[in-house]
């Protein structure tokens, strides 16, 4: 499951802006000019256990194991691209 520093992570790797609402980031995906996903975030327990964020990997079009990949390396901004362009999101 994907934690709030997993959230942070991506959105860093793939350049995202970060907006506040509230309190709340919210960071939107674009990749080659076109929007392909968004997700947010919030810290609202200081327990790291209780941070997870198991929607986002679905907000961006990703398996929970592709999306923990991206936060964590093994996958690259390309091979995400590429992924992308396998389920139509991207042409």
């Amino acid at each position: 499951m994907l934690t709030v520093e997993d959230a942070e992570n991506i959105a860093a790797k793939l350049g995202c802006r970060r907006e506040e609402k509230r309190g709340h980031p919210r960071v939107h995906v674009v990749l080659e000019g076109v929007i392909v996903g968004s997700y947010g975030w919030t810290r609202r327990s200081k327990k790291k256990e209780d941070n997870n964020t198991p929607y986002i990997a679905r907000q961006i079009h990703l398996t929970s194991r592709e999306a923990k990949d991206l936060a964590d390396c093994p996958l690259t901004v390309d091979e995400y691209a590429e992924i992308l362009r396998r389920k139509g999101i991207l042409p």
